[in-house]
């Protein structure tokens, strides 16, 4: 593994820690905000929220620039 990928990876694992927090956090508010009207419904957000936060993993790592890390 290349110093560059692990400092890549590295970045992505830290910046995914407060985007999924910050997602839980919507959804959270999201949820209590609609009241308890049925589980379906806050089973379909939360699992939206989780495959967002997933798909946001691939793109920070493509968008996170290590080059100033490194130097």
């Amino acid at each position: 593994m290349t110093r560059r990928l692990s400092g890549r990876l590295c970045l992505t694992l830290f910046h995914s820690v407060w985007q999924l927090a910050l997602l839980a956090a919507v959804a959270w508010a999201v949820d209590r905000a609609w009241g308890r009207r049925s589980v379906e419904r806050s089973y379909t957000l939360h699992v939206a929220v989780l495959v967002l936060g997933l798909a946001a993993m691939p793109v920070t790592c493509a968008v996170v620039d290590v080059t100033a890390s490194l130097a």
